[in-house]
């Protein structure tokens, strides 16, 4: 389905990113469940994945995520050998780093959004006709960058944890 969360769905997501980054106890903080199914067309090593539940809140943490990487990039900002980097965000969030074109991306969205999220992934411009939440929200987080500690908000989505539920064909 076609991503539709709201600024406030984002704010709330964030707030909740920052209290538990902050938290310096082992705590986590559960963010639902995330149902999917493989594809079928497989490739050797090369899975595809159905995604069933969770897709706006994939979307949005990758949306997040993205933002985290360029505000890291055009800051120039680097914290402790297990914060942030430009390298691990991508490689573990955001790109298959191993594979090309249509692969490269760890998430395929419907119509525009991925189009949208395709340009913002690569750094590039705009598409003609960007989806209007995918790009907002990612100006959202931008925005929200500028006020908190990158690490922390990294801290924070790693302490984020979901249900996990793989489903078989048949």
């Amino acid at each position: 389905r076609d991503y539709s969360w709201s600024e406030e769905n984002c704010r709330q997501l964030w707030k909740d990113i920052i209290a538990v980054g902050g938290d310096k106890s082992e705590g986590k903080h559960f963010i639902g469940s995330v149902v999917y199914i493989a594809t079928g067309d497989s490739a050797a090593g090369f899975t595809r994945w159905l995604l069933i539940d969770g897709q706006q809140r994939v979307t949005t943490l990758t949306l997040l995520l993205i933002a985290l990487r360029d505000h890291i990039r055009e800051g120039g900002w680097s914290g402790s050998e297990d914060g942030p980097t430009v390298k691990r965000i991508e490689a573990y969030f955001l790109k298959n780093v191993q594979e090309e074109g249509a692969r490269e991306s760890k998430l395929v969205l419907r119509r525009r959004d991925n189009d949208t999220l395709r340009a913002l992934l690569a750094g590039e411009d705009m598409p003609d006709d960007p989806s209007p939440l995918v790009r907002e929200n990612y100006e959202f987080f931008m925005d929200c960058l500028k006020e908190e500690d990158p690490e922390k908000v990294y801290r924070g989505i790693n302490k984020l944890i979901v249900i996990d539920v793989t489903l078989e064909r048949g």
